[in-house]
């Protein structure tokens, strides 16, 4: 575990300056790069440099939304040639930002972008339109409401994800969720049952085995004559034989994944049993999505700030041993395409801050995300759009309509009061209020320190959480489920004859 924590490394200071194509202190042409033909002439170094930094200007200069992703796009193409540093004089190494920073957001890396690779590559890319429609009514009577059409189909970006706060709802069953594994195994059956009504056909991944073809028996040499064909006899007779054909593809066999030889081989073989090969795709998503789980439950365990250094150890060993068996399921499921570095986050910074102060989320940076978000919905939404107060006064406006004609007119203005920092910082209080409410209903004043330092409920009202303990059982919990057997269930319980208790 240190060997590998100590192998995640960026670049030195001096590399990252010739990286990024910038002057060293004291120099006055730019070094060769090692990743690139940048620099590589003296003669023609500095003027490579300014047709850079003229290429980098004109792309920052369109501030419009396609201007800023192309910008974006060119930074983000260029940075992976280039051992993850950007270009320009500000350009730091990636790794080595997310490896210094002392408070790492756990927010962004365990609910908003880790379950999006299964959720997008195991599940919505899998699906049709209709099958898309259909996992979104079933997420708004989970009480979610997300927009999951195609992008092209006029999505609507702010609802393409959940909160962190709404994920943490759903995986733990508050609300209406009947908790992470069996909704996510609902979405996946209704994605199965997508694809047998389109007849589509995964295949099967593991080839037929073929056996390799014999080698020829040699041919009896002719019978020696005289002369000439006496002597080509001889000297192919004598000649070695041919070396035997090299194995053919149809003879490599698949390796499971670690997170699938550790599932149940019964519930794997009767989801085989009951979709053929079409079975393969769910199973890869719902391992997936299981690998995740398991991380993050097991995340969610907090170790004391105070505690023992072998019982940091032990938890970061875990947590390092959990984000590898993800991250080798995210390659399969999503064909080795995802292209996301928050399961190099998961295994290495997550480890190291692990060892580091033991409880992470104590300080972690996610509540301040979320009240960072808050505040741009409520200035969105509800927000006042002035930065200063305005006194009231008198403004000349011309005329309304369109293509009208006429002499501007004097109007009154209003005073404005208010700015958008005080409207936002007054929502702000006034939402933090109806939170926390009063009564025996209410969460506690001091819910914050109990969900970073104690035991306590955390944001998860009381009476909510008896209610679904009496519908869902008390024996029941999200951690001790798993996605493929809850598909199991729901798939043997539509087959099932009524008034059958066997499964």
């Amino acid at each position: 575990m240190y060997s590998l924590l100590q192998a995640c490394t960026g670049p030195e200071v001096d590399e990252e300056i010739t990286l990024a194509h910038e002057l060293h202190e004291g120099e006055a042409i730019p070094r060769p790069c090692t990743r690139c033909s940048f620099a590589r002439n003296p003669m023609t170094a500095a003027a490579e440099r300014v047709a850079e930094i003229k290429l980098r200007e004109a792309l920052q200069a369109d501030t419009s939304k396609a201007g800023r992703a192309k910008y974006a796009k060119w930074q983000l193409d260029r940075a992976k040639a280039h051992r993850m540093v950007k270009c320009g004089p500000s350009a730091v190494s990636l790794f080595r930002v997310a490896r210094r920073r002392k408070h790492l957001c756990h927010l962004h890396v365990a609910k908003l972008n880790l379950p999006k690779t299964p959720w997008k590559w195991g599940l919505l890319n899998n699906c049709s339109d209709d099958a898309r429609q259909q996992v979104q009514e079933k997420l708004a009577e989970f009480g979610h409401h997300l927009d999951l059409r195609r992008k092209d189909a006029g999505r609507d970006g702010s609802k393409k994800w959940f909160t962190g706060e709404a994920w943490g709802r759903l995986i733990a069953g508050d609300g209406k969720s009947p908790g992470g594994p069996v909704a996510i195994a609902t979405f996946l059956v209704i994605m199965l049952d997508d694809l047998q009504d389109r007849g589509v056909d995964a295949g099967s991944e593991t080839a037929a085995a073929t056996p390799a073809p014999a080698a020829a028996a040699p041919a009896a040499a002719p019978k020696a004559t005289k002369g000439r064909s006496a002597r080509k006899a001889k000297t192919a007779a004598a000649a070695p034989a041919p070396a035997p054909p090299e194995p053919a593809d149809a003879e490599l066999t698949r390796q499971p994944s670690r997170v699938e030889r550790e599932a149940d081989a019964a519930h794997l073989q009767l989801l085989r049993d009951m979709y053929g090969s079409r079975a393969e795709t769910a199973i890869r998503a719902a391992l997936a999505f299981d690998a995740y789980f398991a991380w993050y439950y097991a995340w969610k365990r907090r170790v004391p700030i105070d505690a023992e250094k072998a019982d940091k150890e032990a938890r970061a060993l875990e947590n390092m041993q959990l984000a590898v068996d993800m991250h080798e399921i995210y390659e399969r499921v999503s064909l080795y395409n995802h292209g996301s570095y928050m399961p190099h986050g998961a295994i290495f910074k997550i480890t190291e801050s692990i060892l580091e102060v033991g409880d992470v989320e104590a300080f972690d940076t996610g509540p301040l995300e979320l009240l960072n978000a808050e505040a741009k919905r409520k200035a969105k939404s509800n927000g006042a759009t002035n930065l200063e107060t305005i006194g009231a006064g008198q403004a000349q406006r011309g005329p309304t309509k369109a293509g009208a004609q006429g002499p501007s007119r004097l109007c009154g203005v209003a005073e404005r009061a208010t700015t958008m920092a005080l409207s936002v910082a007054y929502h702000l209080l006034i939402t933090n209020a109806l939170r926390r409410g009063d009564g025996v209903a209410s969460i506690p004043t001091e819910r914050r320190a109990e969900r970073l330092f104690g035991d306590g409920p955390g944001r998860s009202k009381l009476v909510r959480r008896g209610i679904k303990l009496e519908h869902l059982g008390e024996d029941y919990s999200p951690e001790k489920d798993s996605v493929i057997a809850a598909m199991v269930r729901i798939v043997v319980a539509r087959v099932r004859p009524a008034g059958d208790p066997e499964a």
